[in-house]
């Protein structure tokens, strides 16, 4: 594996997986993104995507998706490890954008410093909103 990929142990692609870190209900929210996380026991992060289909066709999906874990992969030195990440799209995503776009529009404007941004700044929130709790027993 190169230095840029994602090696597929560092996803979550089972669905009880992604049950498990959405039932916990520890969750940021902001009009691009929403990332909620859980504490695994594997010594390192995860992460999990998930785009509705009512976002867009297979293209604007897909190319939201690879943005997602790019920006994952490229702020796994700036995160907890030890934790699950899944990052969903917002469903008001596009009114991020000041301009009426459409989603293949809007999907094309979107750049990964964006979301990486995005992304750090609500896993911070988590963090700092349960520094306590954290300390003793990862958010159990």
């Amino acid at each position: 594996m190169g230095i840029n990929s994602l090696p597929k142990k560092r996803r979550i692609a089972k669905s009880d997986e992604f049950r498990t870190v959405l039932s916990r209900r520890i969750v940021a929210r902001d009009n691009l993104l929403a990332v909620f996380i859980a504490p695994n026991q594997l010594g390192f992060s995860r992460v999990g995507v998930v785009v509705r289909k009512g976002t867009g066709k297979a293209v604007v999906r897909n190319r939201i998706k690879r943005l997602f874990r790019e920006a994952f992969r490229s702020s796994q030195n700036d995160i907890p490890a030890d934790f699950d990440y899944i990052i969903m799209l917002s469903p008001n995503w596009l009114n991020t954008f000041a301009d009426n776009l459409n989603a293949k529009e809007a999907a094309m404007r979107l750049k990964t410093e964006q979301v990486q941004t995005v992304f750090l700044k609500l896993v911070a929130r988590i963090f700092s909103q349960r520094r306590d709790n954290f300390a003793e027993n990862h958010f159990e």
